[in-house]
């Protein structure tokens, strides 16, 4: 019988994984997603899934980054109808995350400009075409 790997492998507990900041005063600390982690994310942000189970999927990532004590607490601000935390601030903070842990800087350095600040609402307009950016037109490449 074939034993599972994962069994000879030891916890990451490198402290340069580890993100800590806050939300609205509870310190919060996330750790850096595993090859696994990451594999069901892009399983749940996948086309063939709905959108209720993307925004699941972003969540139960979201969480799984997190320390259970925290998990428990931002779960029910999630919930609460009262609370202003919600979907927005999470991705925001999984944005933010991704830099810290790719190395790249949050703010622009002295020398580049800003990106303009959007203006407006964000658009929650869905393509008519199903979302492809792709040309319905044929190919007008040659062949050779």
């Amino acid at each position: 019988m074939k034993e599972s790997p994962t069994a000879a492998k030891e916890a990451v507990t490198d402290d340069e994984q580890v993100v800590e900041f806050t939300v609205d005063g509870l310190e919060v600390r996330a750790h850096q997603p595993s090859s696994g982690q990451m594999a069901m994310v892009y399983q749940a942000l996948s086309d063939y899934n709905t959108d209720q189970r993307k925004v699941a999927g972003i969540i139960d990532f979201f969480f799984g980054l997190l320390d259970e004590n925290v998990q428990q607490v931002l779960g029910k601000r999630l919930l609460s109808r009262e609370d202003p935390f919600d979907l927005d601030q999470v991705t925001d903070i999984l944005s933010w995350l991704v830099e810290e842990w790719a190395g790249r800087p949050t703010q622009s350095s002295s020398g580049s400009t800003r990106s303009p600040t959007p203006i407006g609402p964000k658009s929650t307009a869905t393509s008519r075409n199903g979302g492809s950016t792709r040309s319905r037109s044929p190919s007008t490449a040659s062949a050779t």
